[in-house]
């Protein structure tokens, strides 16, 4: 369908469905790479530490001989539920680049949790507990002084592909004192050694520093996004790392759920989440854009070389309310109901679940204002928490 033309007007969904599952275990803590709290974003099937950029920032200190834990969750069953998390702590030779020697070399290498449960009937984090260890590069001869070591999670689900994450973790020697010791750090945050006997106070993952009242302030909640796009082919790798580059972000910032395709229509709708950014922004505002964008059928998002969907429509919730593998509890605020229908539109709605015992009819219902030339209709988007803004006459309001 051309941009130009119009858009569907109304799409009713019925119980047979074909809902397509993909994947995906990443780790929650220590905070991964490029992470977000809830998500790393560079988790994937990618190793040795999924895909991404190399970032080294440490997020946790151990302390050799010290019981500590790491989380993990994942999205969607894939499989039944098994001992297969596998943890290992290295020491890379490039600690920019791990290779996947790294966590293979004992010389390099200690394996800290062979064969923890991932648990696929859980959607919410999973934990194990361990030693730090005292063998290999980590023997009490040789770590004299603390230094910065990566901690890997693999999962190696019953159906599907391993999946990666890594954390860079700064371990300390056996009753070693660091650059932290004595410090005590604002409210929400932990203080982190660095060279040269200095130390970082870093705000704890879910959380930003307000610089003026010198605290650390819990992030917005993300935001959940729906983009419905034509066909049935989804690669959760490619689609989270083009809409980050659509909307210029990191695609840490992308936290992906789940496809489901809806045969009798012939298209998928996405879910995903965006979070805040690091300075507390919302993610409403670059789903906002989004939105803005599919509505002004924007180049960035017309199939073409750099963007392999079609988008349909796209619908934006409040906050991320997910619950991986069934749907999310979506359900309108009473100040969109009564708004709806007085300003200029754009494509939004809200889908309505309801759970029936023996039977579960999903009836989606997505209202989507058909774009003429040289005319206009209007609709009120859905009242946001964070921010109330109004489209007029085709054109976006700027943000505040």
């Amino acid at each position: 369908m051309a941009r130009s033309t119009s858009f569907v007007l109304l799409a009713i969904v019925l119980c047979n469905y074909l809902q397509s599952v993909a994947g995906h275990g990443w780790m929650v803590s220590p905070q991964p790479r490029s992470g977000g709290g809830t998500g790393s974003g560079n988790a994937s099937t990618t190793g040795p530490c999924g895909g991404g950029a190399g970032v080294t920032t440490v997020t946790a200190t151990w302390t050799i001989g010290q019981t500590v834990s790491a989380s993990y969750m994942r999205a969607n069953a894939h499989g039944a539920t098994a001992n297969n998390v596998y943890l290992t702590l290295a020491v890379p030779a490039n600690l920019n680049t791990p290779t996947a020697t790294d966590f293979t070399d004992p010389n390099r290498r200690v394996v800290v949790a062979n064969g923890a449960t991932m648990d696929v009937t859980i959607a919410t984090p999973q934990s194990t507990s361990f030693t730090v260890p005292n063998t290999g590069p980590f023997n009490p001869a040789n770590w004299t002084t603390e230094g910065t070591a990566v901690l890997q999670f693999n999962w190696q689900p019953t159906s599907g592909g391993n999946w990666y994450d890594c954390a860079y973790i700064t371990v300390v020697p056996a009753n070693g004192v660091t650059s932290c010791t004595g410090v005590t750090c604002r409210g929400n945050s932990t203080c982190f050694p660095l060279p040269n006997n200095q130390h970082e106070c870093r705000c704890d993952p879910g959380y930003s520093l307000n610089t003026a009242a010198d605290t650390c302030d819990p992030l917005p909640p993300a935001v959940l996004v729906v983009i419905r796009i034509k066909g049935s082919t989804i690669s959760q790798d490619l689609f989270t790392l083009q809409i980050a580059r659509v909307l210029g972000i990191p695609s840490s910032r992308i936290l992906y759920d789940r496809a489901v395709y809806l045969g009798s229509l012939g298209v998928t709708d996405v879910y995903f989440s965006i979070t805040a950014d690091s300075t507390g922004t919302s993610g409403m505002v670059k789903a906002e854009e989004l939105a803005t964008k599919v509505r002004n059928g924007d180049a960035s998002v017309a199939k073409s070389g750099d963007f392999d969907y079609t988008v349909v429509s796209v619908q934006v919730e409040d906050q991320a309310q997910i619950s991986f593998g069934q749907g999310p509890a979506a359900t309108p605020s009473s100040d969109s109901k009564a708004s709806a229908g007085k300003t200029a539109g754009i494509v939004l709605g809200a889908i309505i679940g309801a759970a029936v015992v023996g039977a579960l009819i999903v009836v989606a219902v997505i209202f989507v204002i058909k774009k003429k030339a040289g005319g206009s209709s209007k609709s009120k988007l859905p009242h946001y928490p964070t921010k109330n803004v109004e489209y007029n006459n085709g054109a976006p309001a700027p943000y505040a």
